[in-house]
């Protein structure tokens, strides 16, 4: 359970490190999520199916609709057959919006999900709450041609807008197919050409092929007025810092003097013994509570300079199982931590374990001879 009280912190640098973003882009997520602004109300409107009204809540994130059970027997009865799949009638606002909708069993809500969104273009005002049905082009991307993906695989396709662009704003595609939901991909700063399309990446998580064909929706596109923010060391430190800012500060426990005593295994003698505790005592604050409390350095940012900028590759050579299965342990812990992330770096340096004095366990370490030489 440690790693997960950290995990606050890890969160929001997975995410802001996946993708290219603005400063505006990142205090829209510093307003919108609940971790940082506390409870928030999710948005709900009422749609009437058979003659009886629910709420619906809005959630971008659900590639599909969902209708729970309770809300499924009110409006049918429990007569009805229950197929895991339906097409029904809501009506929203005296509108008749046909659509399949996904019988929910473990589901206390009823879910208007991003393929409703995009099939009606419904849109909400995250400040106000109100929505809207426009009738404006849609900003919905799609496939410009048929095309199939292999199997966990990501794929560069080609879609269009038939919206108006504009060269003086940035856009940002995020994938979302309501016929496909095995289709995903980050959210990605496109380009468009004269003809009005751009290339995403979309990645196929299906354990088989998935097929597309021309005219389905990939994804809907969002705008961005300030210029987007190339993540190398020095900005992403800089939001790193802002998220840290904004995360709720909790004070360490401090230690009595007795259990510094029990925890520090002094082997000195009297005098210096008594010295050293004073000394830990009073610098307490540098003491870890666990071993997953690491602490941070954030007031500089390391750089190692090369003769030159041609990468240093040396390939990874094979380790015994135990061995790899405690490096994999000892990464995922790292990253839930923060303390390491992942890279696509194009130098490499060997990692391997070697024993602890005393039977203590193993260490990881790197073999950095090929870069020293550089």
């Amino acid at each position: 359970m440690t790693p997960l009280i950290q995990a606050p912190s890890v969160i929001p640098q997975l995410i802001l490190s996946l993708c290219t973003v603005s400063i505006a882009t990142c205090n829209k997520l510093f307003e919108n999520m609940t971790l940082f602004n506390g409870d928030q109300k999710d948005t709900k409107i009422i749609g009437t199916v058979n003659g009886k009204n629910f709420y619906w809540k809005i959630d971008t994130g659900s590639a599909v609709t969902c209708m729970n059970i309770n809300a499924f027997e009110t409006a049918f009865g429990k007569t009805k057959d229950k197929a895991k799949e339906f097409k029904t009638d809501i009506f929203i606002r005296n509108r008749k919006c046909t659509h399949t909708v996904q019988l929910a069993e473990d589901f206390s809500e009823n879910i208007l999900g991003i393929d409703f969104l995009q099939k009606f273009r419904l849109r909400v005002d995250p400040k106000t709450g109100e929505f809207t049905f426009q009738t404006a082009p849609s900003t919905a991307l799609f496939a410009t041609k048929n095309f199939t993906l292999p199997p966990f695989t990501t794929t560069l396709i080609q879609a269009r807008t038939f919206q108006n662009t504009d060269s003086q704003l940035h856009y940002i595609a995020d994938i979302g197919a309501p016929k496909q939901p095995w289709l995903s991909g980050l959210s990605t700063l496109v380009s468009f050409d004269q003809r009005k399309q751009c290339t995403l990446p979309i990645q196929n998580c299906a354990p088989h092929e998935v097929a597309v064909s021309t005219g389905d929706i990939l994804g809907i596109l969002s705008t961005e007025k300030e210029d987007p923010i190339p993540f190398d060391d020095e900005s992403l430190a800089t939001i790193c810092e802002q998220i840290h800012q904004r995360l709720p500060k909790i004070k360490k426990r401090a230690w009595t003097r007795k259990e510094i005593e029990e925890r520090c295994h002094l082997g000195a003698p009297e005098p210096y013994r008594s010295r050293y505790i004073d000394i830990l005592v009073k610098h307490q604050a540098a003491i870890s509570l666990d071993k997953y409390d690491l602490g941070l350095a954030k007031n500089f940012t390391h750089r190692i300079h090369l003769k030159d900028d041609q990468p240093i590759f040396r390939k990874q050579f094979n380790l015994p199982e135990t061995h790899t299965q405690f490096i994999e342990q000892s990464l995922d812990e790292w990253l839930k931590l923060g303390v390491v992330r992942q890279s696509t770096s194009s130098y490499n340096s060997p990692i391997f374990c070697v024993p602890k004095k005393q039977g203590q366990g193993l260490r990881i370490v790197q073999d950095f001879r090929l870069l020293n030489q550089h």
